[in-house]
């Protein structure tokens, strides 16, 4: 349901933003209903391209997943006092190398 609702709530945002370009497009003489269907096709395809464009970060995050999570257990190790500063700092280091 929530999905669904999200859906929806998208689609309603993305007319309404082609209706406002349109709008412009017809405050400055030319056809409403040629700008909205102009913005209908462009919108997808500038999202399209900036997909393609955006670097993709999935790979630099899953390498960055284990040293994270051993960073966490370190501080979590140093929070409840099994660990001093100095050995703190030095397995810290290991970690980042």
């Amino acid at each position: 349901m929530g999905l669904t609702l999200f859906f929806v709530a998208a689609a309603g945002f993305y007319l309404f933003a082609v209706w406002l370009f349109a709008d412009y497009a017809e405050s400055r003489g030319y056809s409403f209903l040629l700008f909205f269907l102009l913005g209908l096709v462009i919108s997808p395809l500038v999202s399209g391209l900036a997909a393609l464009v955006a670097p993709d970060r999935s790979a630099q995050v899953a390498s960055a997943g284990p040293d994270l999570a051993q960073l966490g257990e370190l501080a979590d190790l140093h929070e409840r006092g099994a660990l001093t500063d100095d050995e703190f700092a030095a397995q810290k280091a290991r970690v980042l190398g």
